[in-house]
């Protein structure tokens, strides 16, 4: 039978300070995520991106959230995966194209 954690436990004599606090450490490496949503066919808009482009340089904006797959379920690119080819559901980049 495998030993319990609590009988594997070192003795006291033997503790060691850690080297940095790990909560202060914890808190130093979070970044909080601000981001904007767009949907494919604002992103595929130069235009638009441009504009969100702008403002993520102006402000605290550190990731944008891209939906590829629209409210009918077509996929804003050609996706190379056997799923897509056989379901028909990608049309392709360009903005006007209808399904």
């Amino acid at each position: 039978m495998a030993e319990s954690p609590a009988s594997l436990a070192v003795p006291a004599e033997y503790e060691v300070d850690p080297l940095v606090d790990l909560l202060a450490f914890r808190d130093l490496s979070y970044v909080p995520v601000k981001g904007i949503y767009m949907t494919s066919y604002a992103a595929g808009d130069t235009g638009w991106m441009t504009k969100m482009l702008d403002i993520a340089d102006t402000t605290e904006i550190n990731a944008f959230v891209i939906d590829v797959k629209d409210d009918r379920g077509w996929v804003a690119y050609e996706a190379d995966v056997p799923w897509r080819r056989s379901s028909g559901s990608s049309r392709g980049a360009s903005r006007t194209s209808t399904p």
